[in-house]
């Protein structure tokens, strides 16, 4: 039962992510182990292709695939995401593009690495790697980038790691909550952290 409500709650939620200054956030629910054992491992598959194309972009067609996968571990969840697309243009050669993510976080949520890598027609355009840690839970922390080395983003009181908001999500809707805002820092980008909100139904 237990899991059904859990995906009932995640299908239902409309997420909206936008990128605004982080800013505290209110209490989070108790989040322990248990609520981290109702995340399940898995992995997806897309497809992807051109639906429409803005007028003037020279784009007349896309297409490629992209792979989304959860693992756990003893003490981390790890996701992995792996995006390769083939775009054709009007005039000029077509281009390929792949951008790979991967980020392991600690089950308590205060521990974190990632790293990022954008290519567009063989050349690497963006890498970003590094770790990032929070003073504890529901305290603010910072991250640290190796690519670009020394880089450096201080994380408000109440930003969260990518799993964790899965599992406050969960919580909330269990908890009869109809709307989850929260700040997140994945590491995918330089402009991190971001807001997310969730209206649950």
């Amino acid at each position: 039962m237990t899991r059904t409500t859990t995906a009932g709650a995640v299908a239902v939620a409309l997420l909206v992510s936008v990128a605004l200054p982080a800013v505290a956030a209110p209490p989070l629910p108790d989040l322990d182990q248990e609520a981290a054992a109702k995340l399940v491992p898995h992995q997806a598959l897309y497809r992807m292709s051109l639906k429409t194309a803005r007028n003037g972009s020279g784009v007349i067609g896309a297409a490629g695939t992209m792979r989304y996968r959860v693992v756990e571990t003893c003490e981390a969840w790890a996701v992995d995401t792996n995006i390769r697309l083939e775009i054709d243009y009007a005039e000029g050669e077509d281009v390929a593009i792949t951008w790979s993510f991967a980020g392991v976080e600690s089950k308590d949520g205060l521990a974190y690495r990632f790293r990022m890598r954008h290519s567009r027609g063989g050349q690497v355009v963006e890498s970003l790697k590094g770790e990032a840690r929070l003073d504890g839970p529901g305290l603010g922390g910072e991250a640290k980038f190796d690519e670009p080395s020394g880089e450096t983003i201080r994380l408000a009181p109440g930003t969260l790691f990518p799993t964790r908001p899965l599992a406050a999500l969960i919580a909330a809707a269990e908890a009869g909550k109809r709307f989850f805002p929260r700040a997140v820092f994945d590491g995918a980008s330089l402009d991190n952290p971001y807001q997310i909100a969730a209206t649950i139904t």
